[in-house]
Order: C-alpha cells, then sequence, then structure tokens
C-alpha cells in the first residue's frame, strides 16, 4: 500500500499586466501629452508648416523664450512648445540694455523685466574697396612690383536703429545658440507710444490664461495648414533686406515703377516715372515723344511754395545781407546777372546765377551750381497762395524749365539730321538758301506751342484763368528716372553743346539765348484731371437733378425721387454749359465719379446714375 498521493492541480486565476516597454508606433507622442488620444494627432510637419505662417507669432515674454520646450523632431522642422501651442516666431517689447554693432549684424540685448535676451539682426553690408595709394611710380621701380598698393579694406559697421534705453519692438525666430536661446529678428521697430510696453504685458497675460496654458489638445487650423507652405518661406530664404537688381535698358521711354511684392495692393500709388529727357534713345526722340513729357510734367509737377508776406520779406532780407555785391539781387533786370556773371567769370570764379535753357554752360559751371531757395512774389493775391490751389503753367514758364527744354533741343536737332539722311538718300541737289537758316531757340519754340495745341485740342489741357505759375520759380522736381538730376543734366548740357554745329545751326551769342520776358495777359492752361474736375462734376449732378425736379413739378404731377443724371448726361452738360469743356471726354468725367464716390460726395444708383451724397451719408 502507498503511501503516496495525487494531488490535483490547482488552476487560479490571476489578473495578467500587459506592460508595454516601448511606446506604439501607429500613433506618435507629443511631447507632455499636448494631445489626447482622441481624434488624430497632426504630424510633426503640419504643425511645423503652420509655425511658418503669420498666425502663428506669438506674443510672450522673454522668459517664456527661455521656458519653451524643444519640440525633438530633425533640425530642418524645428519648433518649440510654449505650453501647448508651437512656436518658432515670437514678438517681443522691451528696453533695449545694449547694443553692439558688427561688420554684417547688430546685437540688441532686449530687457522686458522677466529676462535679458540676446537679438541679432543681419544687415547687407555695402560693397567696400580698397583705397589706392596715389604714390607716382619712381623710375627705376622694378616691373614686378605694382605702383597701386591697396590697404586694407575699410570696414563700415551696421547702424542700429536705436540707442540705449529706447523701446523696442521685435520679431524674430527663436534659435538655440551656445547652450542658450538667441532671436534671429525679422523686424525691429520703436514703440510710438509709452503705452505698448504695458498693452504687451496684458495682451501677453490674457493669452496665457485663455490660450497657451489650456488643458485641451492643439488642432492645426485646417484652412491655414492648406496654405501653410505657399504664404510663407522658411526664415533662411527670406532676406530682411532685398537687393535691387538694375534692369536691363528698355528702348521704351514710358517705363513706369513696380513694386517689388504684387500681392500688396497700395491705394495711393507714387505716380510713373519717365526716363530722364538726357537718357532718351535716337529713336525715341519724336514730337509725340515731346507732347507726352509735356503732359507729364504738367499732370505731376510739386505746386509752387506758398509762403505769407511776412516770411518773403525774411527771405529777402536774408538774400540781400548773404549777396555778394551787397545788394539785393532784383530778378527783372537780367543785365544785372550778366554783368554779374562775366564779372565772376573774368575773376576765375563760378557761376552762381540761374542758368537760362538757351544758354551753354561749361561742365564745371554746372557741377558747382547749387539752386537758390524759392522766393514767393509778393505781388500774387492771398487767395491765390492757399494751401492746395490750382496753379496754371504758361508758355513762357514751361520753356524755362531744363529737362522739357534740353527735350525740346534734342528733338529739334535729331529732326534736322533725319531730314538731312532723307535728303542724302533722295540724292537731292540742295540749291542755296539766300534766306537766313533759322535759329534753334525759334525751332524750340515752335515745338512748345504745337505741343501745347495739341494737348488743347485732344483735351489733356484746358484754359485757366486763376493763379499761374511765376517763371522765376520753376521747378526741376525728382520726377524723372535715370539716377541724379545733376549728372543727367550735366550730360544733356555737353551733348547739346557738342552737337548744336554738326547738324549746321548758327552759333548763338550768350545774349542771344536768353529767352525774352513773358507777355502781359499770357493764356495759361491747367491739366485736365479727377481733382480738378471734381467740383464742376459736382455742381452739374446738382443742376441736372434740380432741373429734373423742377420739370416734374411744372407737370403737376406726384415728384418721384430723383433718379440723377448718367455720365453721358454729364458730358452734354459741360459741354453746352461752358467752351472750356467743348473737348471734355467721357474718361475723365468716370474717372471724376469715381473720386467723388471714394470721398462719399456723390453715389451711385440703378442704371449708372449719379446723386449727391446727402450731408448725413
Amino acid at each position: 500500500m502507498s503511501f503516496t498521493s495525487t494531488i490535483p492541480p490547482i488552476t487560479s486565476r490571476t489578473n495578467a499586466v500587459k506592460v508595454n516597454l516601448s511606446p506604439s508606433k501607429k500613433r506618435p507622442i507629443s511631447p507632455d501629452g499636448a494631445f489626447s488620444d482622441s481624434g488624430p494627432a497632426p504630424s510633426s510637419r503640419e504643425i511645423w508648416q503652420w509655425t511658418l505662417t503669420k498666425a502663428a507669432i506669438a506674443p510672450c515674454f522673454v522668459k517664456d523664450v527661455f521656458d519653451m520646450k524643444e519640440s525633438g523632431v530633425r533640425a530642418n522642422d524645428d519648433y518649440f512648445w510654449l505650453g501647448r501651442v508651437p512656436c518658432r516666431t515670437v514678438q517681443l517689447v522691451g528696453v533695449l540694455v545694449g547694443v553692439q554693432a558688427y561688420e554684417k549684424r547688430v546685437i540688441y540685448y532686449v530687457d522686458d523685466g522677466s529676462a535679458v535676451i540676446e537679438c541679432a539682426h543681419k544687415h547687407q553690408p555695402p560693397p567696400s574697396t580698397p583705397r589706392k595709394s596715389n604714390k607716382p611710380r619712381s623710375k627705376y621701380q622694378p616691373i614686378a612690383s605694382s605702383s597701386v598698393v591697396a590697404t586694407p579694406l575699410e570696414v563700415a559697421l551696421a547702424r542700429p536703429i536705436a540707442g540705449v534705453g529706447t523701446s523696442v519692438r521685435i520679431v524674430g525666430r527663436v534659435k538655440t545658440y551656445k547652450r542658450t536661446r538667441q532671436i534671429e529678428v525679422d523686424e525691429i521697430d520703436r514703440c510710438l507710444s509709452v503705452n505698448d510696453e504695458p498693452n504687451h504685458w496684458r495682451m501677453v497675460a490674457s493669452l496665457h490664461r485663455d490660450h497657451y496654458s489650456l488643458p485641451i489638445p492643439f488642432v492645426v487650423p485646417a484652412a491655414v495648414a492648406l496654405v501653410a507652405t505657399a504664404s510663407v518661406l522658411p526664415h533662411a530664404e527670406e532676406p530682411q533686406t532685398p537687393k535691387r537688381s538694375n534692369p536691363l535698358p528698355n528702348s521704351s521711354p514710358f517705363s513706369t515703377r513696380t513694386t517689388s511684392s504684387p500681392a500688396k495692393s497700395i491705394p495711393h500709388a507714387s505716380p510713373p516715372r519717365l526716363r530722364h529727357p538726357s537718357r532718351l534713345h535716337r529713336q525715341d526722340l519724336t514730337a509725340n515723344t515731346f507732347r507726352i513729357y509735356l503732359k507729364h510734367y504738367m499732370d505731376h509737377a510739386t505746386p509752387p511754395r506758398t509762403t505769407g508776406l511776412g516770411d518773403n520779406l525774411s527771405d529777402l532780407r536774408s538774400e540781400s545781407t548773404d549777396d555778394e555785391d551787397g545788394f539785393p539781387e532784383t530778378p527783372t533786370k537780367r543785365i544785372h546777372h550778366r554783368q554779374r556773371g562775366s564779372r565772376h567769370r573774368l575773376s576765375g570764379e563760378v557761376v552762381d546765377s540761374t542758368p537760362r535753357p538757351g544758354k551753354k554752360i561749361s561742365g564745371s559751371a554746372y557741377c558747382h551750381y547749387t539752386p537758390k531757395p524759392y522766393r514767393c512774389n509778393s505781388a500774387v493775391k492771398d487767395e491765390d497762395v492757399r494751401p492746395g490751389g490750382f496753379h496754371g503753367f504758361t508758355l513762357s514758364y514751361l520753356r524755362r524749365v531744363p529737362e522739357l527744354a534740353h527735350l525740346a533741343s534734342r528733338i529739334v536737332q535729331a529732326e534736322g539730321r533725319r531730314r538731312a539722311r532723307e535728303e542724302r538718300k533722295a540724292g537731292k541737289t540742295k540749291p542755296a538758301d539766300t534766306k537766313p537758316k533759322e535759329k534753334l531757340k525759334t525751332k524750340t519754340k515752335r515745338l512748345f506751342v504745337w505741343a501745347v495745341v495739341k494737348l488743347h485740342e485732344e483735351g489733356s489741357i484746358v484754359l485757366w484763368d486763376g493763379p499761374v505759375r511765376d517763371v522765376d520759380m520753376v521747378h526741376c522736381g525728382d520726377m524723372w528716372k535715370g539716377g541724379n538730376d545733376s549728372v543727367a543734366s550735366r550730360t544733356g548740357v555737353s551733348m547739346l553743346s557738342c552737337s548744336s554745329t554738326a547738324i549746321g545751326f548758327e552759333s548763338e551769342d550768350e545774349d542771344e539765348g536768353e529767352l525774352s520776358d513773358p507777355p502781359v495777359g499770357e493764356d495759361a492752361y491747367i491739366p485736365l484731371n479727377a481733382a480738378y474736375l471734381a467740383n464742376v462734376v459736382e455742381a452739374a449732378i446738382k443742376s441736372l437733378t434740380e432741373r429734373s425736379v423742377t420739370k416734374t413739378l411744372r407737370s403737376f404731377q406726384r415728384p418721384p425721387a430723383p433718379d440723377g443724371p448718367t455720365k453721358d448726361e454729364i458730358t452734354r452738360y459741360l459741354k453746352k454749359s461752358d467752351e472750356r469743356w467743348a473737348r471734355l471726354g467721357d474718361w475723365i468725367v468716370q474717372e471724376t465719379l469715381e473720386l467723388l464716390k471714394e470721398e462719399g460726395r456723390v453715389w451711385s444708383v440703378a442704371s449708372d446714375r449719379w446723386l449727391l451724397c446727402s450731408p448725413e451719408c
């Protein structure tokens, strides 16, 4: 008998615990549990693309920049976590406590009360050239040695935009630099108000409470995620100050200035700038070109300076004390200018008088010419010098504009060359001329008259009975495209003096080249634009509307709501009301109506009809 007993196995139920030694690869876990398991989490690439947009710029404190946690992704998609929000670009407002300028960058040390951070602003340094020594080469110097010795390059330091103690607003990218954080500046501006820094504190505190520190996961906006890559480029590919490339010269003189960014629309764009008259090609020297340039000058000339009588007297006193002869200069007596100029030339000094278009001025005299300040004519009435008033152009004034006078001379000479070339090709024998040759000044005046008449016939300019521009205050503004005006003017003067004898014009004396005094009661013209025609069109709409209401009252009918005149009705009314508007075009009336609509003075009803706005509008 065996004392051995068999014990049946006891099955015990134990709860097995499954421990994951590594995180699941199907769903990436964001740092600090920023995303929960509910719903699909955005990938690191999507988050990085969103941080490139302008909506991802995070206003924060300097302390927040140091407390940000790294994303842990590769360097190309690097970003940081500001609480639950991914961040790559921040906005800081603080006081500059230190500035250090280098050749290619400026380091700003910004303190906002929470910490101090280093902000690096890169610059494009100007090209520096080595300085050459002017020592003459010795006669016995070996050929191998060079007489031009290059000195070390002059390092031009970048110029800071503000000094220590200035409040600034900085937008830039957060970077890890030497085991600390640094801001790579994209934009830096001075604070315009002392309240900018407290307002920034209040906004950041509100964002921390309502956005950065919320317990819910961050979700990339769908509309922004689709266009994130196309809207904003990485910082490395976007320079702060783009270089302007010089375009190839265009044969057409009527080139306009374009903006660098087509996405941004400027409401008040700068007027187009034509090429400088001295830089026009020979094929562009035609009468039609001169007509276009004359209209461009009348459209964009700067209004004359308007000063009071007291300023005028003080200017005259200062000129009388600074005059070299000790007497006030009288602009009406040109003999005094000529005598004084000849006296200076005999003494070897530079002429300081205003050059006339007909004079032949040497290059050195034009280089040292310094224009005098404007002088107000005391004969002008007070209502004529009101701010924003219109001033007409006379033929005498236009002929005294140096650029237009020089262009007219070039066109007359070019036309003479063309005719001489055609006669040589045709093989015509030119008979001996018994009549004297026509002077260049007479031909240029004829070109001015032709251009003014053509502009008046096409309706671009109209007669003007108001104040006119003074011929002693000719404006030579920066309205031409082609570099420095003085350089172009010197080039034009030399070209004019060199080519005047090549085509057979008579050499004119200096006194004969001066223009005559403007006649009394000379006709004046003004360019027809929307600003000048605005009040006229507004009065026409009012008159036509009242006329329509009067007809309705005479017919003993119930007066309906006024419908207003159309563009064609306004044009016909103006043409019949005054001979000045006989050549008025529909296009200028349409432009004027659009201008009045923008200013809130008229509004358009059905069927393209216009009514005046009430004072309550």
